[in-house]
């Protein structure tokens, strides 16, 4: 009898402990990470003829801070036309959350054309400050994919949906 109800004990117990193995942890997330969307030339000034993409490199530092660029990129010859976006900030990790406050610079955007203005770096234009955000993450593959796993939208057409993110692993 005292076997059994040890055994009960011992299994429930066992029951509520959490599953660890699903929750991130901060150091895997630590280095860089790159994610790549193919776009029209025609949204980029002076896009020309060529095939191009936005390069989005997101770098976590172990003193918790992050940095997230955003630039465009010739996809036929790898050569950088300039930045659009970057966010720069801090970070923190709440299980499967990332937790971000940070500033957002920017290049301009042709007002009638609405096309991105790739520019150097050091020229982005802060537009947003102390922006607070709360991500859903997703680590895969053996920590070398980090999902951003946006919810639905559930078609309300007042709203925005961003698709979700996928980025990977580079040095």
């Amino acid at each position: 009898m005292r076997k059994l109800i040890l055994l009960l004990i011992i299994s429930i117990f066992a029951s509520c402990s959490k599953n660890d193995d699903s929750i991130i942890q901060e150091e895997n997330i630590i280095g860089a990470w790159e994610n790549l969307q193919t776009i029209s030339n025609e949204q980029v000034e002076s896009g020309g003829d060529v095939n191009l993409f936005i390069r989005q490199e997101l770098t976590f530092l172990n003193d918790g801070t992050f940095d997230w660029l955003f630039s465009i990129e010739n996809s036929d010859n790898g050569d950088n036309l300039g930045y659009i976006m970057r966010q720069t900030g801090e970070f923190q990790i709440n299980e499967n959350s990332l937790i971000v406050e940070f500033d957002r610079y920017q290049s301009e955007r042709d007002a009638e054309s609405n096309k991105y203005n790739p520019i150097l770096l050091s020229n982005l234009v802060l537009v947003d400050e102390n922006i607070n955000a709360d991500y859903s993450i997703v680590l895969n593959n053996n920590n070398n994919t980090l999902l951003f796993d946006f919810p639905s939208c559930n078609n309300n057409q007042n709203t925005t949906c961003p698709a979700d993110m996928e980025f990977t692993r580079f040095e």
